[in-house]
């Protein structure tokens, strides 16, 4: 536990009753992130987790029931628990985080496939160097942030996941950012050939929820083509 309050402890009851006896607020129910769950490997590791914290709060709903204190509203929510939670009963809302795009942290923990990752940065290489096996892109920390995520299993952390416009995987990694440029080491000579200058390329985002952050707004593909612009709602 991160922050709030033990589920199971004395202070669950204590506090909805003082947020009951103020005139000016209102005991709106109990919510809870269940972010252990992305030390999970694995769907059915992520669905322990996830039955653990739909347990978790509804017992914690039925103490302030049997305490006299209405619980309007049950909020779970992740991303790996939402994408495979077996039962809801009890729960009124779910928060599913970067469930609409997923990422490859998602994929590393075993949330979804890299085929359901649903957002991408294009980027086109701006430079290659035969010689030393390496191009650059132009993405960088603006366009991508700076989290490494989860490494890789060959213990390599990285800022993206390179595919076609067309999702085939390319096998290769960003792995250093410039605030605009994005570095790829590239050790297969006829797959550098094969991106010269001003090749397009999609990076698969580690984490969607910074990146998506970035932009001002999204262009929504069907395939290759293009078929709607998404404005992003800034600012907090």
């Amino acid at each position: 536990m991160v922050a709030g309050v033990d589920p199971e402890g004395p202070a669950l009851i204590e506090l909805a009753r003082r947020i009951g006896d103020q005139s000016s607020l209102r005991f709106a129910g109990i919510l809870t992130h269940a972010g252990h769950a992305y030390q999970a490997r694995g769907q059915a590791a992520i669905l322990a987790y996830a039955r653990a914290e739909r347990a978790v709060m509804v017992a914690a709903a039925a103490r302030l029931a049997d305490a006299g204190i209405a619980v309007p509203t049950v909020s779970i929510g992740s991303t790996p628990t939402a994408s495979h939670v077996d039962d809801l009963t009890g729960v009124h809302e779910v928060r599913t985080g970067n469930y609409a795009f997923y990422d490859l942290m998602q994929v590393t923990i075993g949330s979804c496939t890299a085929d359901d990752v649903a957002l991408s940065v294009l980027a086109a290489v701006v430079h290659r160097d035969l010689a030393r096996g390496m191009m650059l892109l132009d993405a960088g920390s603006i366009a991508m942030s700076k989290d490494a995520g989860i490494a890789d299993p060959d213990g390599v952390t990285h800022f993206g996941r390179l595919v076609t416009l067309e999702g085939e995987d390319l096998g290769l990694r960003v792995t250093a950012l410039s605030q605009e440029h994005g570095w790829v080491t590239v050790h297969d000579r006829a797959l550098l050939e094969r991106l010269p200058v001003g090749a397009r390329v999609r990076i698969l985002a580690n984490h969607s929820c910074l990146t998506a952050a970035q932009h001002a707004h999204y262009e929504v593909c069907d395939g290759t083509r293009v078929v709607d612009r998404w404005v992003n709602h800034r600012g907090w």
